[in-house]
């Protein structure tokens, strides 16, 4: 779990996805997929774009500003993101 500094929520879980709030105790704004591997720790840029989620063999990079559609300019703190327009994780590994 990790927070930025306008008090937005990321959650990361063993079933690989990652969820953001903008407020606590309700649904997530968005589900963010990843490999499917569990996310054993997660960071979040202070302003809000980026995440930095780590697994057991590699660390993910997730961009989360939405380029296009009716909410470009969102972050997906705020807005869900079009279903053929989510973002993808670059993905960090060592050799």
């Amino acid at each position: 779990m990790a927070t930025t500094g306008d008090d937005c929520i990321a959650v990361g879980s063993k079933d690989g996805l990652i969820r953001l709030y903008d407020q606590f105790g309700i649904r997530a704004k968005t589900k963010l997929p990843t490999s499917g591997d569990a996310v054993a720790g997660l960071d979040v840029s202070s302003d809000g774009r980026w995440i930095l989620a780590t697994c057991d063999t590699y660390i993910l990079l997730v961009d989360i500003l939405i380029e296009t559609g009716k909410h470009a300019g969102k972050w997906g703190f705020q807005r869900s993101f079009p279903m053929a327009s989510k973002p993808e994780p670059k993905v960090l590994k060592l050799r």
